[in-house]
């Protein structure tokens, strides 16, 4: 029997998210305890025929505990799947409600059953049958996409009664086959967790399982779900670095918070003398996605890799879509902190990306990004326009905001103009400057002879510093073939005191 429209209204996908945190949860802390038990063997002085029993025994202890946090890895997917089907599927049916209220049409849940108050005349009650035709078409939809929901969630259920195996519930949820979409058009929402699962396999060959991972999955996702943006693609480009277990990820957005600001035109004579490009419309949001934004960088510790994306941009006067490609670079330094270049224009630029990166009349900047005992701490010089937002995701803990900066001198429609040719420094800006060479000038050629008019040099205890930037940042690539950052201490030579 499938589900109906009642079942829909109890759905609490909150309660479904509790299914799969507990799973993720065990399977960390089944992998970690087996992990201990080698461990502690490893570093015992023992030898013998017992030892060698211990060892057997120990192996065999090993392994089961590995398959039940594999058992525990299955179920956290199938329950994170379902999680994201309900909460979709919920939001769709809200949007149908609304439908149908602003119709006239009254949704009886208990029954499924759709009425309307008779207008009075032949051509009214054609057209609310017509209205009531395009509901129940929608009711329909929902309902087939709430069972495949269910089974998803049964899935995850009867893995952790033992009832399935992990292949199992791995070959049930790749036999769900996506929605298709059409050129031009958004992407389905029904789609996204399949094409965040599916990026994320690509790139790692596994399924996302903990919170880093979903947030790694959705930034890697090359899929436009916004209509704005017409189905047109995100330009990605990934890089390698070294991991740092416990930082988690670091997510950074770089986004226009009106509903539009002015841009040069492309084309004078055609579009006027400024063009209107969409904005984000909003303000700061921990929950926002990697498509709620300009351009979106994500630094994943537990994983190692940097991601950079900028989405479409979109002309509001003729609806033109076009993307643009971040320029980006990084290096690492071996305790784990990183600085990350960035570089990206607006697609419509007049002339191209080329020039207004060159000049650059463009949102760049440089962040360092340090991992602590506390967690991962920011610093850096950025434009005074768009709004940049910074949020980690460590391991078993809430977002932590880590910096927050609204445009500094105009957040309207004119915040491009008046704000990209600035910039400003934000967080910690000594993270950035750990990152460069430091060392004293070389001496100056030998004093001659005292002569008629000499003047003794001015005494200096030490001599003047070079500071030097980083030149060896690398350039990140495509995602299907990510170079590997390089990792370099920065040489600081400081000066000896002069012997007096």
């Amino acid at each position: 029997m499938g589900l109906d429209l009642a079942d829909l209204d109890k759905w609490d996908p909150n309660a479904i998210h509790s299914v799969f945190q507990a799973a993720i949860d065990r399977s960390t802390g089944v992998r970690g305890t087996a992990t201990t038990v080698g461990n502690v063997l490893a570093s015992t002085p023992w030898d013998g025929a017992a030892y060698d029993a211990a060892v057997q025994a120990n192996g065999k202890i090993r392994a089961d505990l590995i398959q039940h946090a594999d058992a525990c890895d299955a179920v956290g997917r199938a329950a994170a799947t379902a999680e994201a089907e309900v909460r979709a599927i919920k939001a769709d049916w809200t949007k149908v409600q609304r439908m149908a209220d602003r119709w006239g049409i009254s949704i009886h849940i208990d029954t499924g059953e759709l009425s309307y108050m008779d207008p009075g005349n032949a051509g009214g009650r054609a057209e609310m049958e017509h209205r009531v035709d395009i509901i129940e078409a929608q009711i329909r939809a929902l309902l087939a996409r709430a069972d495949a929901a269910d089974e998803d969630l049964a899935s995850a259920i009867r893995g952790a009664a033992g009832l399935e195996t992990p292949e199992q519930i791995y070959d049930e949820l790749d036999d769900q086959a996506p929605q298709e979409s059409h050129a031009g058009e958004a992407e389905p929402e029904a789609n996204r967790t399949y094409n965040q699962i599916k990026a994320f396999e690509q790139t790692f060959g596994r399924a996302p399982l903990s919170s880093s991972d979903w947030a790694t999955a959705a930034i890697l996702d090359p899929h436009s779900y916004n209509a704005k943006n017409k189905g047109a693609p995100p330009n990605i480009v990934v890089g390698k670095i070294d991991k740092v277990p416990g930082q988690g990820v670091v997510r950074t957005n770089l986004f226009i918070p009106g509903k539009d600001v002015y841009a040069p035109p492309t084309d004078i004579p055609g579009g006027g003398f400024w063009d209107m490009n969409l904005g984000d419309n909003r303000g700061f949001d921990p929950k926002a996605g990697p498509e709620d934004t300009r351009v979106a960088l994500l630094v994943d510790y537990e994983n190692g890799v940097i991601i950079a994306r900028q989405n479409p941009s979109v002309d509001n006067d003729t609806g033109e879509v076009k993307v643009g490609h971040p320029s980006v670079s990084a290096t690492q330094q071996p305790n784990g902190s990183v600085l990350v270049k960035y570089n990206a224009a607006d697609a419509f630029s007049p002339g191209g990306e080329a020039p207004a990166k060159a000049i650059p009349f463009s949102v760049n900047g440089t962040l360092g990004i340090q991992p602590t005992a506390d967690g991962p701490k920011i610093g850096g010089d950025v434009t005074t326009f768009p709004a940049l937002e910074i949020y980690g995701q460590r391991p078993g803990m809430d977002t932590q905001t880590l910096l927050q900066s609204w445009p500094s001198f105009d957040d309207g429609q004119f915040g491009p103009i008046n704000g990209l040719a600035f910039h400003k420094t934000v967080g910690d800006y000594g993270i950035v400057t750990s990152f460069n060479d430091m060392f004293p000038q070389l001496a100056p050629p030998p004093t001659p002879s005292p002569g008629p008019g000499f003047k003794p040099p001015i005494y200096q205890p030490f001599p003047e510093m070079t500071v030097l930037p980083p030149a060896n940042l690398t350039p990140l690539g495509p995602v299907s073939s990510p170079p590997t950052v390089i990792v370099e201490q920065p040489t600081v030579i400081y000066p000896q005191p002069p012997l007096r």
